[in-house]
């Protein structure tokens, strides 16, 4: 099958359509065109730090076109769809704010003291009372989950400690693996958005820049 014969076309976006939201050669042009002869095009990320509607005004500003939400799924999209089909209302979270908002926003309860689930995500305002409470409620019998694996995160900077760095300083504190680790390369992250547009595995390809989680799903 020829390469524009496909119906989506997704895209990884940090290191793949840019550093730091700054875009990376050809991205604009090549993003226009697929819209230019009508092909759908959706982005996802693992990065749990910055939430969907972020994440649809960075695009619409880095690409020049508006959009949409129903185009953009994120990790932390698929860790609520987790937590509420599995009856978790009530988490302690390793996060950002953002992070917290999102999950406020559809009805997760935070708790500091007696959460259902711990939760880890991209925190870049990690600080080690946070690491310590989650060790503590983990160590007193409480599961956990990471929004994705990543141990790295692509920036201009260098790569820098993304969630998959933290999932080893947790398990080394405790001794205890996550439950569940969600984001690429899980097969849920690309059936959500097939399954939307009520598309099939072939009628879609995938852009990344990273083996273990974009190219292995």
């Amino acid at each position: 099958m020829n390469l524009l014969d496909k119906k989506i076309y997704i895209f990884d976006q940090d290191g793949t359509l840019y550093l730091d939201f700054v875009p990376l050669p050809g991205v604009k042009e090549t993003i226009r065109y697929l819209n230019k002869i009508d092909r759908r095009v959706a982005f996802i990320t693992n990065n749990s730090s910055k939430s969907s509607a972020t994440y649809k005004k960075k695009l619409s500003d880095l690409l020049d076109i508006d959009i949409s939400m129903d185009n953009i799924y994120t990790s932390t999209q698929a860790t609520i769809d987790y937590l509420q089909k599995n009856d978790f209302h009530t988490v302690y979270p390793i996060g950002t704010p953002e992070f917290e908002d999102e999950l406020l926003s559809q009805g997760i309860t935070i708790s500091m003291d007696d959460p259902q689930l711990v939760v880890l995500a991209f925190d870049m305002t990690l600080t080690y009372e946070k690491l310590m409470r989650a060790c503590l409620l983990i160590n007193a019998g409480r599961d956990y989950i990471s929004t994705h694996p990543d141990k790295v995160c692509p920036t201009k900077m260098g790569y820098i400690p993304d969630v998959g760095s933290i999932i080893s300083l947790i398990e080394t504190a405790t001794g205890k693996k996550p439950k569940k680790i969600l984001g690429k390369p899980n097969p849920e992250m690309i059936y959500y958005l097939l399954d939307r547009f009520e598309l099939k595995p072939d009628d879609g390809i995938i852009f990344g820049d990273r083996i273990y989680t974009d190219i292995k799903m």
